[in-house]
């Protein structure tokens, strides 16, 4: 789906994002952002080969959900805010779980996790 010069890209202008956030987690274009996060998405779910760690993506996606709250006009069917979900991926197996594995709230430290353990 993304050439190897896109991936390149689209990877140096998320480390460029990622380094203009401060703790306004203020990022004016949109439309680069969406995108950004799109490419994201299709490397982790599809491709199972995440470029981004989860906390890198997740301070994009915060950015991008603070935009839109403050710009709803700038919210868009297509972008990563809105969307429910994707297909299931039919390389990877059905696991059953002894407890439901429910969000852990994006937790990024070892107390948080053993807390839900």
């Amino acid at each position: 789906m993304y050439t190897a010069e896109q991936t390149k890209v689209l990877q140096d202008q998320s480390k460029d994002i990622l380094s203009q956030l401060d703790n306004s987690m203020a990022f004016n274009d949109l439309a680069l952002l969406k995108q950004v996060l799109r490419f994201h998405e299709y490397r982790y779910y599809v491709l199972n080969d995440p470029l981004l760690s989860d906390y890198e993506y997740d301070l994009l996606y915060q950015c991008l959900v603070k935009q839109e709250a403050a710009n709803p006009d700038k919210i868009s069917p297509d972008s990563p805010t809105q969307r429910v979900g994707s297909s299931l991926n039919q390389f990877f197996e059905t696991t059953p779980h002894l407890v439901p594995m429910l969000s852990l709230d994006n937790s990024y430290n070892a107390e948080d996790l053993q807390d839900f353990d």
